[in-house]
This record gives C-alpha cells, sequence and structure tokens, in this order.
C-alpha cells in the first residue's frame, strides 16, 4: 500500500478533514477542511495526486515458495511481459525545514529485472538480467527512461 487516506468530519465547522498516510516517504499530511461537496473531493484527488507524484511508481520482490523473485504488480499496472525494470536502493524524501516532504530523491540504480511471467491480475514473476538480485529491501521502478 502506498498511500492511505482517511476523510473525516472536521472538528470545527463545516465539511470534512483528511489525514494521508504515505508509506514510501514516511510522511504525514493532514488537510485540516474542505468541502463536503463535488468541489471539496475533486480539490482532494487534486492534492493526493500531487503527494503520489512526489515519488516514482514502485514495488518490492519477496521470494514465493517455489524459490521464484514475484513483485506485486501486472498487467493492471501497465506492466508487460518482457519488460525490463530498474533495480534501486531505497529513495530519500527531500524534506523543507517544516519537515514537510517537497519532493523525491531515487536511490541509485543497481540492476535490472526482467518480467518473465504473470500470475493473475496482481502478481509478476520476474528474473534478475543484471547487477544485484532484488531483495526486500530494494525498490522496483520503471527505468528512468519512461
Amino acid at each position: 500500500m502506498r498511500l492511505l487516506v482517511e476523510i473525516m468530519p472536521a472538528q470545527e465547522g463545516d465539511g470534512l478533514s483528511a489525514e494521508l498516510h504515505d508509506t514510501s516517504l514516511n510522511a504525514h499530511y493532514r488537510i485540516d477542511r474542505f468541502a463536503n461537496s463535488e468541489a471539496g473531493a475533486d480539490a482532494l484527488m487534486d492534492e493526493i495526486n500531487r503527494r503520489v507524484a512526489m515519488a516514482p511508481w514502485s514495488s518490492r520482490v519477496f521470494q514465493g515458495e517455489d524459490g521464484g523473485l514475484y513483485i506485486s504488480a501486472s498487467r493492471v499496472n501497465g506492466l508487460n511481459q518482457g519488460q525490463r525494470l530498474d533495480v534501486r536502493e531505497p529513495g530519500k524524501a527531500v524534506r523543507a525545514p517544516s519537515g514537510q516532504v517537497v519532493a523525491f530523491r531515487p536511490g541509485q540504480s543497481v540492476g535490472r529485472v526482467e518480467i518473465v511471467e504473470f500470475v493473475g491480475d496482481y502478481l509478476a514473476v520476474v528474473k534478475t538480467v543484471s547487477g544485484q538480485t532484488p531483495d526486500d529491501r530494494h525498490w522496483i521502478t520503471l527505468p528512468a527512461s519512461q
């Protein structure tokens, strides 16, 4: 899960408030008040999209019982069989003096994996084609040119 959004009634006055928990950047944001309307929902979605765009799409690998490497991503995420993905060291959030996350600096690319098979709608098998074999601390990302 990349982002958890909690929506609740505003503490004061009409409207709603939201808390966003970004697991990739280890950041927490609070939106104190927005209108309980279509325009308010649009404004909230704009803010969510802005926050998500700070860090690139990524997945993590895990080893299956069969010894294969898997990622929790598939065709529904726009991936294709044979596609190559970067293996990266974890990135770092760039914070303003206030502590607010304002940008993201990707980690160094240390290898590449290739998607060899899809397993259902949300899982893919990958194999290492160059560099380090990823483990659960690495981020699997789209190549920088995409």
